[in-house]
């Protein structure tokens, strides 16, 4: 989905997806959105954010899913505020 060629396809998904979460009044953490801007802001290659054993190019690497895991972390802690 982050291969420049699908961005566009992908754009409309995640938008469906958001006006989707908007309507149901639910969070939503945009995974996508995150690894797009590595990748476009950044200069992380998508070699570096996929696992290159999968033909599919569509799972995550360790590296990458480490960092979504933390930046998930981070915005779960900061949704919560300081513990009383």
């Amino acid at each position: 989905m982050l291969w420049d060629d699908r961005a566009e396809l992908s754009d409309k998904i995640v938008r469906l997806i958001r006006d989707a979460a908007n309507e149901a009044e639910v969070n939503l953490f945009q995974r996508w959105a995150l690894m797009r801007h590595w990748h476009v802001q950044n200069n992380v290659s998508l070699e570096q954010l996929i696992d290159t054993g999968d033909p599919d190019k569509l799972h995550q690497n360790d590296w990458s899913t480490q960092q979504i895991a933390l930046a998930l972390k981070s915005t779960i802690i900061k949704s919560v505020g300081p513990m009383a």
